[in-house]
């Protein structure tokens, strides 16, 4: 009896010991543990509002002589006008993007989104000066653009090293996978593949430890079981845990990862991961989590919408003007190149399943335009006329929907329509596909910059997950990213 309960007294005992270091690596790890995105935003606000204000005091002190002396004579009027830029900077900024960490993790992103948030701020500031500084508009806006151009120059070197440092492999996220199924396999190696911000993917965690099949996909391993995960998340060999396990599948097994989430580990569904460092859907390996796929409910904001609507208006005039010039050389050559009309009209699927007739150049032999067999447009394709090669690949077939967004049947940015025989067709392979028909169709978008031409069913399932990204994320800072790709696109001549 005596020994029996020594033996009790030291289970105790050692599950005492154990509790105590499970609560001291606890605190270890959140002492020690990386920078949290709260942590990384905030050390990024902290360094733009020093950039602006070494930018600002600079400024001011070799302009004293010139500019805004007799507007701003004390120090405290000094001090609001420098708090009113600060504050005006933090709007634009929030209002562009810039405080997004995979935005400011790229460098060409990062510095793209100083150079809009500058603009917004300067555009608002000119409005503001114009009135106040009376007769002393020249010397006001010469300081003021001053000041722009230092401040941009600061936040450029500042942001190059904010997003240097955070690249670093040693604050990068160690994950692992918690499930071994298909969904996993095909996320982890598109994790894998994608560049992904601050994530590297250590391999699986399941009791299945002889798998050599998914042992071998991605060249992943499987490091263990239960008592795996606990080791890694008590040792602070983790920070994050990518769900692709289902409770139904392994409830001990999951029960685990939720434990383990008091260490300060992160548990985050696999499409949530997948949808945040690859920007698209993962429509396909959705599962019953279908409400992932769909738009999401967060009301788009008048701001936005009122961009929208002034960008499809000056697109839509200047596009105008753009397609009259053009006109006068092209028809020309379409002609020439195959006798036939100018323009070719076609029917489209638009907002909400309706339909309209979309306008083009025509690109095609007249005699195939005829023909009542719907195909796809192949690489190559030898239906296209020499000139509708050129206009293809420099996007110049498509100048003629300018009319279609001066309509309102389309927009200038969003997924691109499609013939109501190839959507009632890919609806019944493809899930959610006809989302894409939730927001107006666009002349340009996501999928159309990010994924090259498509005219399989693979290639549309692609593009659908860019497509329902970008309905469920649209966004200023998002719009005018796809502007500057499609103006690539163009220039560098990558069409099909």
């Amino acid at each position: 009896m005596q020994v029996t309960e020594k033996m009790q007294r030291s289970d105790r005992q050692d599950y005492s010991s154990e509790e105590e270091q499970f609560e001291e690596k606890k605190v270890r790890r959140k002492r020690w543990g990386k920078p949290s995105p709260t942590t990384w935003r905030t050390l990024l606000n902290i360094g733009d509002t020093l950039m602006i204000v070494v930018s600002y005091i600079s400024v001011m002190q070799f302009s004293a002589r010139l500019e805004l002396i007799n507007i701003f004579t004390s120090a405290w009027n000094m001090l609001f006008l420098l708090c009113m830029i600060v504050i005006s900077w933090n709007i634009a900024a929030n209002v562009t993007e810039s405080y997004d960490l995979i935005n400011a993790s790229n460098h060409r992103r990062s510095i793209l989104s100083v150079f809009l948030s500058l603009s917004l701020m300067s555009l608002a500031w000119i409005l503001l000066l114009f009135p106040l500084t009376g007769g002393n508009q020249l010397l006001a806006f010469a300081a003021f653009f001053r000041f722009v151009g230092v401040t941009f120059a600061l936040l450029t070197f500042w942001r190059i090293l904010f997003a240097s440092c955070i690249s670093l492999p040693r604050f990068h996220h160690q994950s692992v996978i918690l499930g071994v199924n298909e969904t996993g396999e095909v996320v982890a190696q598109e994790l894998r593949d994608g560049k992904g911000f601050g994530l590297s993917l250590l391999g699986y965690i399941d009791e299945a430890e002889t798998n050599n099949h998914v042992q071998n996909a991605g060249g992943l391993p499987i490091l263990g079981g239960r008592e795996t995960l606990r080791r890694l998340a008590a040792s602070g060999a983790i920070d994050t845990i990518i769900m692709a396990l289902d409770y139904r599948t392994n409830a001990a097994l999951f029960q685990e990862a939720l434990n383990v989430a008091q260490l300060g580990v992160a548990v985050v569904p696999i499409t949530a991961m997948y949808e945040r460092t690859l920007r698209k859907l993962p429509v396909e390996h959705i599962g019953d989590q279908w409400y992932l796929s769909l738009p999401s409910e967060k009301t788009i904001s008048p701001s936005y919408l009122c961009w929208q609507k002034i960008v499809d208006l000056s697109f839509g005039l200047l596009g105008l003007v753009a397609l009259a010039l053009t006109f006068l050389i092209v028809a020309p050559l379409i002609w020439l190149s195959s006798p036939g009309p100018i323009f070719y009209t076609q029917e489209r699927l638009g907002y909400q399943g309706r339909t309209f007739r979309i306008y083009k150049f025509r690109s095609m032999y007249t005699e195939t335009r005829q023909q009542a067999v719907v195909q796809w447009t192949e690489q190559n394709d030898r239906r296209v006329t020499p000139i509708g090669a050129f206009l293809r690949a420099t996007h110049l077939d498509e100048l003629p929907q300018v009319l279609n967004i001066l309509r309102g049947d389309m927009t200038l940015i969003g997924p691109r329509p499609e013939r109501p025989e190839f959507v009632s067709s890919l609806e019944q392979t493809i899930p959610f596909y006809r989302c894409r028909l939730s927001v107006k169709p666009g002349l340009t978008g996501w999928a159309q910059v990010k994924y090259h031409y498509g005219n399989t069913t693979n290639d549309a399932l692609v593009k659908l997950q860019y497509d329902l990204y970008y309905i469920k994320h649209r966004s200023f800072m998002l719009d005018v990213l796809i502007i500057l790709l499609t103006v690539m696109e163009v220039m560098f001549l990558r069409g099909l």
